[in-house]
């Protein structure tokens, strides 16, 4: 599952590490909603900075328990890219 979402921020400023982070939890709960899964006990890494190139890690556990690792890459400004992690 390949997850990409964009940060919309205000007056024309830069997103921050916690919007970005925010935004990831909300993208994997809407991918898994869209699919007819359940994701739970969502959490990603706040990312120590919004240079574009930073990764930082989102996990989740499904409905029959697995835990998945997801790869989130801030790959523009404005946006950041989730896969599935190693």
């Amino acid at each position: 599952m390949t997850v990409a979402v964009v940060v919309m921020t205000g007056c024309n400023r830069a997103p921050t590490p916690q919007e970005f982070q925010k935004l990831a939890v909300t993208a994997l709960t809407n991918e898994a909603v869209a699919n007819g899964t359940t994701l739970r006990d969502i959490a990603c890494d706040r990312p120590g900075n919004i240079q574009v190139g930073t990764v930082f890690t989102c996990t989740a556990v499904g409905e029959t328990g697995e835990h998945f690792t997801f790869d989130a890459l801030i790959d523009s400004t404005n946006h950041v890219a989730l896969t599935p992690g190693q």
